[in-house]
């Protein structure tokens, strides 16, 4: 990622320079291929049981594409697509009440999972140039079909002491550690994406740039359980863009 956005700012650098003679078009066809990060906003409601919420990745890698017929100069029409994969591994503890000890017990909890999302749908776009420069200011806005799995959903409970150097010495005669796995959790639902970026016309049919991108949504029931998932992101993503 730090490689593309480094390639990404030197061509919107550099480019300035050796394209003075470039006559600026506007062309009907566009087709843009990004990748960047998202980063996950809000608070997870997946609940899986009452001492157990799902916790949402914090970031992930977003590769996409869109695709769209500019029927104006500014407007056009078209498709949007991403992919979103990530995972997270999460550690919590708290002390155990439940038998007393000479020294404090400490319950602790490791979390894990995957998130795949793939979302596709039609868009609305827009496009304006900076005056007479060929910098170019293009935003879009879409609802999508989206659809989000979880996999590899795993749970390890396990008690012990803490000791000076943070390690755990575990007591005798204590509840085993226990690793649990839950069933793999889908969902599709409907959902609304914003975009707005900036970019530079290298050539009349090749241009580079940055774009924001917002995705939200939200899962009323996942499959193989009746649980409910928010997806709230908001990432940066380098783009190549090709006109046509």
């Amino acid at each position: 990622m730090k490689q593309t956005l480094i390639l990404t700012l030197s061509l919107l650098l550099a480019f300035p320079v050796y394209s003075q003679s470039v006559i600026k078009e506007y062309r009907k066809f566009h087709l843009s291929v990004d990748a960047g990060w998202d980063f996950v906003q809000g608070t997870s409601n997946t609940i899986l049981s009452n001492d157990f919420t799902l916790p949402l990745t914090k970031k992930g890698f977003t590769p996409g594409i869109d695709a769209a017929y500019f029927f104006t100069k500014n407007y056009g029409v078209g498709v949007k697509y991403r992919f979103y994969k990530a995972s997270r591994e999460s550690s919590s503890y708290s002390e155990y009440t439940e038998q007393t000890f000479e020294d404090p017990v400490y319950e602790y909890n490791n979390n894990s999972l995957e998130e795949t999302t793939h979302l596709v749908g039609p868009a609305f776009f827009a496009r304006w140039s900076l005056g007479s420069t060929k910098w170019i200011v293009s935003t879009n806005a879409g609802v999508v079909y989206l659809h989000d799995k979880i996999s590899k959903i795993q749970r390890e409970e396990y008690y012990g002491f803490m000791n000076k150097e943070g390690l755990i010495s575990y007591p005798p005669d204590f509840p085993q550690s226990q690793r649990i796995g839950y069933s793999d959790l889908s969902g599709s639902t409907i959902g609304l994406t914003l975009s707005t970026g900036i970019r530079y016309q290298i050539f009349p049919f090749l241009g580079a740039g940055i774009s924001a991108n917002g995705l939200f949504a939200s899962i009323s029931k996942m499959e193989q359980a009746n649980v409910s998932r928010k997806i709230n992101r908001i990432g940066v993503s380098a783009t190549i863009d090709f006109s046509f």
